[in-house]
């Protein structure tokens, strides 16, 4: 449709700065070639698919989630930077470069768990003695505000 259109259309009433500007515009939009990835997140073990993992284009700064099966869409360029980060798995830093597209023209992003060495943690009963009780007491009932009387 637009090159049956840019066959009649006549160049010669265009003024020069126009027809640079029209020049500039579509070689600026060329130049961005954005493509859609389309792809799937899943755990490098079990090859589960994972929800709700972000993807983060390091470039521009947009991104996406992925859904509950995994599947995400996000537009980017070849020169991007895809970061994908999930609590529990190491943070991937990913070039669209080296995504390999499948069949179906999906890419697929393998998450790798992060362990995390948490210390001991011990559990003990605490009781007030009497004499703390009354402290307390006294402590929160000087500070509750007193009404003001008209």
């Amino acid at each position: 449709m637009f090159i049956n259109s840019f066959d009649t259309f006549n160049f010669r009433t265009l003024n020069k700065n126009k027809l640079i500007v029209l020049v500039f515009c579509i070689s600026a939009n060329l130049s961005q070639a954005q493509k859609i990835i389309k792809g799937n997140i899943v755990e490098k073990d079990s090859s589960t698919a994972l929800p709700f993992v972000y993807i983060i284009n390091k470039s521009n700064g947009n991104g996406t989630m992925s859904d509950n099966d995994g599947r995400f869409y996000l537009a980017t360029s070849e020169d991007d930077t895809l970061v994908c980060s999930y609590i529990g798995f190491a943070k991937n830093y990913i070039p669209v470069k080296s995504l390999t597209v499948d069949a179906k023209g999906e890419v697929k992003i393998i998450m790798e768990k992060r362990g995390i060495n948490l210390d001991v943690v011990n559990v003990t009963t605490f009781k007030f003695k009497q004499y703390e009780r009354e402290y307390m007491k006294d402590i929160i009932d000087r500070s509750k505000i007193k009404p003001i009387n008209y």
